[in-house]
């Protein structure tokens, strides 16, 4: 493989991402609110450009009823220490006409009237894999879940985005087992996420801002260089899920940091051109929710990345893949 690779998946989740941490009365619930109009806008850009792109959905958007949620329930659910984090206790409509933060049916749909978008899971309940209480069964009763309902709308599961981005390597290492030959790794540096075990302690507190301050800091500095991806580097063995790794968080437009979008900008423009002109592999994430507010203006920015994009692919034959197309290459290469 000579040519280098434009990778985009996003994490569609709607409320069932953030319900921990955001009520109906939170601020950023405009965000969710607006995911729907967000992602005809996406849609609209990348069907422009003709970009493939995954989108991995939790689970429980498939359903159309609070019954086809019961129907395709797991038969053994996370028991979180934490009972907020029970997705299973939240209060929620009986479909999507009455609680469309909940039920998203219709937006699946439009996904999959667009060509080469891939959908993938974002397990069925967004499944926390670094919470207390967690087992492999419930994690293995999930994902099954979110097969079974993704099969109604003939979609096969073939690649997984764990969320949060959290990475353990006893979930990664069954994936094989569920028909998942793919998954979302984290970026490269110290201040993004690692494969660890269920049984690793987890991170301080401290520590958590001291990696939020980096990734920052990455998003406009060049402080893990091209964090771009060699081939080589995400060749799997016989009966292991590819490591699709990401490259880039597209941190969405802040009018209290207008002054560092040019900055932005020309750190994702450097890791597109590097990874064209060297044969390797970029990959680009987000939430649509992130575009939720100042829609336009993250439009904007979007396209700004597709146009470098498609010069790249003229000047040196740069692929638009999903991460499952991208999974089977490197499953080839010897």
């Amino acid at each position: 493989m000579k040519v280098g690779v434009f990778i985009i998946s996003l994490d569609l989740e709607l409320h069932w991402g953030v319900f921990r941490t955001v009520t109906y009365e939170s601020p950023y619930m405009r965000n969710i609110n607006n995911t729907p109009l967000a992602i005809e806008r996406i849609l609209q850009v990348l069907k422009e450009y003709k970009m493939s792109a995954t989108w991995a959905v939790v689970g429980l958007l498939l359903a159309d009823s609070h019954d086809m949620i019961e129907a395709f329930a797991p038969d053994v659910k996370p028991v979180y220490e934490k009972r907020n984090h029970n997705p299973y206790l939240l209060q929620i409509g009986r479909n999507e006409a009455e609680d469309p933060l909940h039920y998203a049916p219709s937006i699946i749909r439009k996904i999959l009237s667009v060509s080469n978008q891939e959908i993938a899971t974002h397990t069925f309940s967004h499944f926390l894999s670094r919470e207390d209480g967690v087992t492999i069964n419930a994690f293995l009763s999930d994902i099954e879940s979110a097969i079974r309902i993704s099969e109604v709308y003939d979609i096969r599961i073939r690649s997984i985005v764990f969320p949060k981005n959290r990475l353990i390597k006893e979930f990664i290492d069954v994936l094989p087992q569920l028909g998942i030959n793919a998954f979302r790794g984290a970026e490269k540096g110290w201040m993004y996420n690692k494969i660890c075990s269920i049984q690793d302690p987890k991170p301080s507190k401290i520590r958590g801002v001291f990696n939020k301050f980096g990734r920052f800091l990455d998003t406009y500095l060049p402080i893990t260089s091209s964090n771009t991806w060699c081939f080589d580097e995400l060749k799997a063995e016989k009966g292991e899920a590819v490591n699709v790794a990401a490259s880039r968080f597209l941190r969405p437009y802040n009018p209290a940091l207008k002054c560092l979008e040019w900055a932005k900008f020309r750190r994702i423009k450097g890791q597109i051109e590097y990874a064209a002109r060297t044969g390797r592999m970029f990959h680009l994430r987000w939430h649509p929710h992130n575009f939720g507010s100042n829609l336009d203006q993250n439009i904007d920015l979007l396209t700004r990345i597709l146009d470098c994009y498609k010069k790249c692919n003229m000047k040196y034959n740069m692929k638009s893949m999903t991460i499952g197309a991208f999974a089977d290459l490197i499953l080839k290469i010897k």
